[in-house]
């Protein structure tokens, strides 16, 4: 039988079936054999862990970083694989010697929090909705439709005749740029030529 791998295991029953599980995923625990591992494990199993936090206690220190030592492999002496559970495990106690709380319960409890923000915000948004007038029934709705296109027709038509105001303004500059440079030109030509 398959222990569901998210459950905490409570009482000795529950608890060989999760280290029967892990010794079907894992043949370097498989050596141990589910009661010497039950033995080894109680304590982190009595204090919240799921078989996955086991999993990833054994794979990670408590600042999420891989171990980068070996694995033993599954023809090691079963007091060897004992003894490595144990040094992996030991990183995750603390000061008191009693186990540091599980990485899926803080997993369970931030999802627990955003559901929880969630259903609020949710339940919020319908009463807002159930209190608000359906802005396509009400009477005004036509005549503010109305209003709103009559406004943006009316603010392009102002944008475009002050776009062409505008060109018009630099064309004339330019037009009047142009006569005085030619006025100038034209005295120029006439102080060199003599009297």
């Amino acid at each position: 039988m398959q222990w569901p791998t998210f459950d905490v295991p409570d009482g000795f029953t529950e608890q060989f079936l999760a280290c029967d599980w892990l010794c079907y995923i894992s043949p370097t625990m498989r050596k141990v054999g589910p009661d010497r591992l039950r033995a080894l494990l109680r304590r982190w199993f009595d204090a919240g862990y799921t078989p996955k936090d086991i999993v990833y206690a054994l794979d990670h220190y408590p600042t999420g970083e891989l171990y980068e030592t070996r694995t033993p492999a599954p023809n090691e002496k079963p007091r060897v694989i004992e003894n490595w559970v144990q040094r992996r495990l030991r990183a995750w106690l603390d000061d008191e010697e009693d186990p540091l709380p599980p990485v899926n319960s803080h997993i369970r409890e931030r999802r627990d929090h955003v559901l929880s923000h969630q259903h609020e915000r949710r339940e919020m948004y319908e009463r807002e909705r159930q209190l608000a007038a359906d802005p396509r029934i009400t009477p005004g709705a036509a005549q503010a439709r109305v209003v709103a296109r009559t406004a943006a027709a009316m603010s392009r038509r102002n944008r475009a005749e002050a776009h062409a105001r505008e060109l018009a303004a630099i064309r004339l500059q330019q037009a009047e740029q142009k006569s005085r440079s030619q006025a100038l030109g034209n005295l120029m030509r006439a102080s060199e030529e003599p009297f």
